[in-house]
């Protein structure tokens, strides 16, 4: 009799959910009360979605949303735009969902939609701003910026957004003084730390710059953050620690400007038998990459270990067997190994006629 009561409230409350119009005068029903959980919610409306409302779906969306599920979310919040596509609260759901999912484009242009259609809020004007501060898109923003500062001249977020908006029209004396005003109300800013470390780079302040990006948790490091700390540690000439951060750059995605910069650390610490591994982890991302394979060759030749060498010239001879450099290098190597290999047969046969030597001197 209570599960029949329970269903019976539920369908009651979703059929007023499905009537309920975005600008109509009472609030959606939905049944948040009733001790069910959100997934037993979601399941319940999901059974009904071909007569949900805008509302509904959007209903929908955040219970996906307090899950963390932003692609069901998504789903359902696109649902409920189709139906009410001038609710610009759908868009910034919309938005949200989207930037969750790194999908920054969908979230700025949403996030637009959301605050050309609405009553252009401060929450919306914030949103909108952090949206494109995210893509590097001021144009749109720049007075809206102003705006929110001009407002909230101390909030770290907003100050955040102009610091980015002054670096990037060149107003350096704002740009830092916005910078270290977020960095001393919170230090714990990654993307502040990011984006005011990478300013102090550009301006040769690079023991500043590493103070400060290395309150960054480097579990949670992106690859851009990595790099960077690379080139701070490079332009500090501690060039093993600067490999290594990049190489954890590397171990976000391959590319071959970061695999150089590897390299090229490696090989001014003078660390041959890591520059010998970085080039062979270069040679197999980019095996058509010349200067990966002489590397390797040269370095595991500098390692006496010619026959690995061997086969890195032949690689490269193959590539470019008119590179006359590549075909001597290769001639010199084939005669070093011939010759080894002479040696080495004469060492045994010494060594076997020794042993038949040395019982008779014995005796």
């Amino acid at each position: 009799m209570k599960i029949r009561s329970v269903l019976y409230l539920l369908s009651l409350m979703l059929i007023m959910a499905c009537q309920q119009q975005p600008t109509a005068k009472w609030p959606i029903v939905m049944p948040e009360d009733e001790g069910l959980s959100d997934s037993e919610k979601i399941y319940l409306l999901s059974e009904r979605w071909e007569t949900l409302s805008a509302s509904g779906l959007a209903a929908v969306a955040e219970l996906y949303e307090n899950q963390e599920l932003f692609t069901n979310a998504l789903v359902a919040i696109n649902e409920a735009i189709m139906k009410d596509p001038m609710n610009s609260s759908f868009h910034s759901m919309k938005a949200e969902y989207a930037f969750k999912l790194g999908n920054k484009s969908v979230a700025y242009r949403e996030s637009l939609t959301a605050y050309q259609l609405g009553s252009k809020s401060l929450k919306q004007s914030l949103t909108l701003a952090q949206m494109a501060v995210a893509l590097s898109e001021f144009k749109i923003v720049g007075d809206i910026i102003d705006s929110l500062l001009f407002i909230y001249p101390q909030n770290p977020d907003v100050l955040y957004l102009a610091a980015r908006k002054y670096d990037r029209n060149g107003k350096n004396l704002l740009a830092a003084n916005n910078y270290a005003k977020v960095y001393e109300v919170n230090p714990a800013n990654t993307e502040n730390n990011y984006y005011y470390s990478r300013f102090l780079v550009d301006r040769g302040e690079y023991d500043v710059a590493k103070q400060i990006i290395s309150l960054n948790n480097s579990l949670l490091e992106n690859k851009q953050s990595c790099y960077l700390r690379g080139d701070i540690y490079s332009s500090l000439e501690q060039f093993d620690s600067a490999a290594i951060w990049y190489q954890l750059a590397l171990s976000k995605s391959a590319d071959t400007t970061t695999y150089n910069k590897a390299i090229h650390s490696y090989q001014l610490a003078e660390l041959t038998d890591s520059v010998i591994s970085i080039s062979e982890a270069a040679a197999l991302s980019f095996p058509e990459n010349k200067y990966y394979i002489y590397t390797a060759a040269v370095n595991l030749d500098k390692r006496f270990r010619y026959e690995e060498s061997l086969n890195y010239y032949m690689t490269l001879y193959q590539l470019d067997t008119l590179d006359t450099l590549v075909g001597q290098e290769l001639a010199y190597l084939q005669r070093k190994i011939a010759y080894l290999q002479r040696r080495k047969e004469e060492q045994k046969k010494l060594a076997d006629s020794l042993n038949k030597v040395l019982p008779i001197l014995t005796f």
